[in-house]
């Protein structure tokens, strides 16, 4: 094997227009490939960056007039859920708002949300520096506090762990710092700030996004049954505000992929459908190469080559291909990836995934790419060159139906070409 590998490597060598051009096709559909496996597989494969997050879930309410089974949550009907659900560990709110920053440097409005003391528990998150909030501060009328992100903190206060205790300017209330979020840590995406939400019982309006822990052994299904008997309750109680609302429990990882799951996936199976066009391309060379070799196999047979091993060298020629492709795929795709985000909205999921790019999982989607690709369009060559005519080929002279026989090899890839375009 390392001599047909050598040998295969000198082949490539004395013809780098055909080994370049078979790279450079091969190098680009394996970059596709790799490129969006990478979000991919961030986005839809890895779980959330949290504690346990197959446990995490959003609580909504199903409107009864337009449809919506993901609406805001009102006030009210959180924290009756808080009290009487029975399958939940915690349950927390969210409402996002920008804030007015003053204080230390000049004015900056930031992305902030209000947030009830349970969320960074939920989640599993703590403050790097600080605290979460208490008791008291949680409370109407407590004192004013702050938790910031670690970005905000890099770029305001140059990193400085003194500024917990520090009392800045919240929408020109004086508020104090009582803690630094984990780097990387932004919920909901790019909150720079987080502040108290207090309690209460505002049964007008909707506008809280609810989160919730599973305790354990607790399924979303079984979640659902109970709290649908928990709104069933509270219609009952409050049919002034709650008539015909439902409630609707929904894993967190479905609800913050829904918007690009079903693109993602129709991407890859694009992507997917252009390296089988690329391998197309590059058999149809191999065949054409092949061709030009046939004198060559014909003496390698007659001196003591068996078919097995001269198909054995072709593959090892293609195989030495696209091994080289996806190593210059595989570094074609870091760019392709960063080119991709970049013309991401940022409304899109995908960009609240921050590790977005090679890990393990990639690397191997790629070397199995590579190795796929050499087998997809190295074998039928490969096959088809190993069945030599000795007496045809020494003489110098084709067989027509041989001919006839190459010709419907390569019409055949260039239909399924543009049938896969």
């Amino acid at each position: 094997m390392f001599s047909d590998l050598r040998y295969s490597l000198r082949k490539l060598a004395r013809t780098p227009g055909f080994s370049i051009t078979a790279v450079a096709v091969l190098a680009i559909g394996i970059a596709a490939n790799t490129s969006i496996f990478s979000v991919v597989n961030a986005v839809l494969l890895r779980p959330l960056p949290y504690r346990e997050a197959d446990k995490l879930v959003y609580l909504f309410e199903t409107s009864p007039r337009s449809g919506n089974r993901t609406n805001v949550v009102n006030g009210g009907n959180f924290t009756e859920w808080q009290s009487r659900n029975r399958s939940f560990e915690a349950v927390g709110a969210v409402a996002a708002s920008p804030v007015n920053l003053t204080g230390q440097g000049e004015p900056e409005q930031i992305k902030a949300a209000y947030i009830t003391k349970e969320v960074l528990p939920i989640l599993g998150v703590s403050p790097m520096l600080g605290r979460n909030f208490s008791n008291d501060e949680v409370q109407p009328n407590g004192p004013s506090a702050i938790i910031i992100g670690h970005g905000l903190w890099q770029r305001r206060y140059g990193g400085d762990p003194t500024v917990i205790g520090r009392r800045v300017q919240v929408n020109g209330k004086e508020t104090t710092v009582v803690g630094v979020a984990p780097a990387g840590f932004a919920y909901p995406a790019s909150a720079d700030a987080w502040s108290p939400m207090t309690p209460r019982r505002a049964w007008r309006g909707r506008s809280l996004t609810v989160i919730a822990r599973l305790k354990p052994f607790v399924e979303p299904d079984s979640a659902q049954s109970d709290m649908d008997a928990v709104m069933a309750q509270l219609r009952n109680e409050h049919p002034e505000f709650n008539a015909k609302w439902g409630v609707n429990v929904v894993p967190m990882k479905d609800y913050e992929t829904k918007d690009v799951r079903l693109a993602l996936l129709i991407l890859l199976g694009a992507v997917g459908f252009v390296l089988l066009i690329a391998c197309a391309n590059v058999a149809n060379l191999m065949l054409i190469r092949a061709t030009g070799r046939t004198r060559e196999i014909a003496v390698r047979a007659s001196v003591g080559a068996g078919r097995w091993h001269l198909a054995r060298q072709l593959l090892t020629e293609s195989l030495a291909l696209s091994v080289i492709s996806g190593v210059i795929g595989l570094a074609l795709s870091i760019w392709l990836t960063d080119v991709l985000l970049a013309l991401t909205p940022e409304t899109l999921a995908m960009n609240k995934f921050r590790n977005i790019g090679l890990d393990l999982r990639v690397l191997l989607f790629s070397l199995g790419m590579s190795v796929f690709t050499g087998l997809l369009f190295g074998l039928a060559p490969a096959v088809r060159a190993s069945r030599v005519d000795l007496y045809e080929a020494l003489k110098g002279t084709r067989a027509p139906s041989g001919g006839l026989r190459r010709n419907r090899y390569r019409a055949a890839l260039v239909v399924a070409e543009v049938a896969l375009s």
